[in-house]
């Protein structure tokens, strides 16, 4: 039996917030692929591309970066 990577979680059944849709975008704003930012969520490549083309979480690409706090 293989035992998972600590790195990548296991897929989530809870969809992406808006807090987790700022997060992405600094993650692809410090060079991350898409691909990269999937696994680290745990979901599928296409949702971090809803997230990225704006078809989700509209404004969070210039919302100010509070989760640092």
């Amino acid at each position: 039996m293989e035992i998972p990577s600590p790195e990548i979680p296991p897929p989530s059944k809870q969809p992406l917030t808006f807090k987790d849709a700022i997060v992405v975008w600094m993650l692809r704003r410090d060079g991350w692929h898409q691909h990269q930012i999937a696994a680290r969520f745990g979901v599928n490549s296409a949702r971090i591309n809803d997230i990225l083309k704006e078809r989700k979480h509209v404004g969070s690409k210039d919302a100010p970066d509070d989760t640092a706090h």
